[in-house]
């Protein structure tokens, strides 16, 4: 295995989540598909690149700089462009204080009813990546019982404990499993990736019975809205599996066509963070244009026209990569 192609599997499982998430965020009939996977390939993704040879305090800062800075950010520019559209269009202002302490305090979806809505992802995947770095480093037990006690944690936010805590830990807790078996999959994907055909058409088979006796997993991680989490866990580790085993065979000998193709994707999972916080403005845009022109309904178009305003927003970062907006993104 070489660590190029591997690093370039990664990239482009990024940007497929990412597109994921813009498709998911559209009213279009996959939904409930994307859904039931998309936030925890996320936060697996975001495990697979947990180094603990890093000291404390730089991981600590990195993570608060990559992570939390573009939330702070963003989340006061979304409270910003909120008021001038309620101003814009006559509507009351919202209550400042519940926005800015939602903000703040509480960094949870509910209190963020504002184009910052997705931002609780990025708090939940500091405390998962946070809590990850101290387990592996410091728990000197094996992987299994680890991964066994992040279990037991998203069990009791997500399945029986009905709390919020403040600054997104508990959503943090309940992604702690992803999180964690990113970076396991990390420290043995020579053996993981190199599995037989057959048993990755196994893996497919599994998940295609689940679906077919059970139905689709419910899961909205943004609310714990959790299917039972021992039903949850292998179906997505199943689906993650299956996607990162196919991306990285596909690589490993792609045809010109396929090339094309994971440039696209790869130039979206190397921009996920700008993606990620930028979608629901261009999203809206392009639900207004098509919504304007044609009427309700061209969930295809309204993806089109976004992810068209999402490429150029692209490439105005990749050309003015030094402007203070891009800073953190």
């Amino acid at each position: 295995m070489t660590n190029n192609i591997f690093s370039n599997s990664i990239t482009q499982v990024k940007g497929l989540a990412i597109l994921l998430v813009v498709l998911g965020h559209i009213a279009s009939p996959l939904g409930a598909t994307i859904f039931s996977f998309h936030m925890p390939l996320f936060f697996f993704l975001g495990g697979v690149f947990i180094k603990t040879t890093y000291p404390a305090s730089n991981f600590l800062q990195k993570n608060f700089v990559r992570l939390i800075f573009p939330y702070l950010i963003f989340g006061v520019l979304g409270l910003l462009v909120n008021d001038l559209k309620n101003i814009l269009l006559h509507r009351p202002l919202e209550d400042l204080l519940h926005n800015v302490t939602g903000l703040l305090f509480w960094m949870d979806s509910s209190r963020l009813q504002h184009y910052g809505m997705v931002l609780w992802f990025l708090p939940a995947l500091f405390w998962a990546r946070m809590l990850s770095y101290c387990l592996i480093k410091y728990l000197k037990i094996n992987d299994l019982l680890i991964f066994m006690l992040c279990v037991l944690c998203a069990y009791l936010f997500a399945n029986l404990i009905d709390v919020t805590l403040p600054f997104g830990l508990d959503k943090g807790l309940v992604a702690l499993p992803w999180v964690f078996m990113g970076s396991v999959f990390n420290r043995h994907k020579e053996e993981i990736l190199t599995a037989s055909i057959w048993q990755a058409v196994l893996i497919a088979l599994l998940v295609a019975l689940m679906i077919y006796f059970r139905g689709m997993p419910r899961l909205d991680m943004a609310t714990k809205n959790v299917d039972h989490i021992f039903v949850t866990l292998p179906y997505t580790f199943a689906v993650i599996f299956l996607i990162i085993y196919l991306i990285y065979n596909v690589n490993l000998g792609a045809s010109a066509p396929l090339k094309t193709i994971s440039i696209v994707i790869s130039l979206f999972g190397s921009q996920s963070m700008l993606v990620y916080i930028v979608h629901p403005y261009t999203n809206n845009g392009a639900y207004l244009l098509v919504t304007h022109f044609l009427g309700e309904g061209y969930w295809y178009l309204k993806l089109a026209v976004t992810i068209t305003m999402l490429l150029a927003v692209i490439l105005i970062k990749v050309r003015h990569q030094n402007l203070p907006l891009f800073k953190y993104l």
